[in-house]
């Protein structure tokens, strides 16, 4: 069963594939600098992290009484994403995501973060 996966991999060029998705997932990612929460974000192969502040110059959290991982997972789902959420929201898509699949996961933390943001009263 393992080499038979290992052939699959080979066969579809995922590792390659992935490497590709990741650079157009981490570039439009980038878009979300435009939310004011956004501290950084970083990200190798297929794995993309947003890291979010309360204050990006000094990248202070916010308070855990904020809640900020549970209500960002409630509007992810809300959006019809499911991603890990801290602190920070893991981005980890399988091997075989379209383009359209990141746009589309993109697109849900680009509509979720408003909403903690007004009810955090940040403009």
């Amino acid at each position: 069963a393992g080499m038979a996966n290992i052939g699959i991999i080979e066969r579809e060029n995922l590792v390659e594939r992935s490497a590709e998705m990741g650079e157009n997932m981490l570039e439009k990612m980038q878009s979300l600098y435009s939310h004011p929460i956004v501290g950084d974000i970083r990200g190798k192969g297929l794995l993309g992290v947003v890291d979010i502040a309360k204050d990006r110059e000094t990248r202070s959290r916010f308070d855990p009484k904020d809640n900020f991982g549970g209500r960002m997972h409630n509007y992810l789902m809300d959006e019809g994403v499911i991603l890990r959420v801290w602190d920070v929201i893991m981005v980890a898509p399988p091997f075989t995501v379209s383009h359209e699949e990141i746009d589309k996961i993109i697109d849900a933390i680009d509509k979720a973060l408003p909403r903690f943001e007004n009810e955090m009263g940040i403009a």
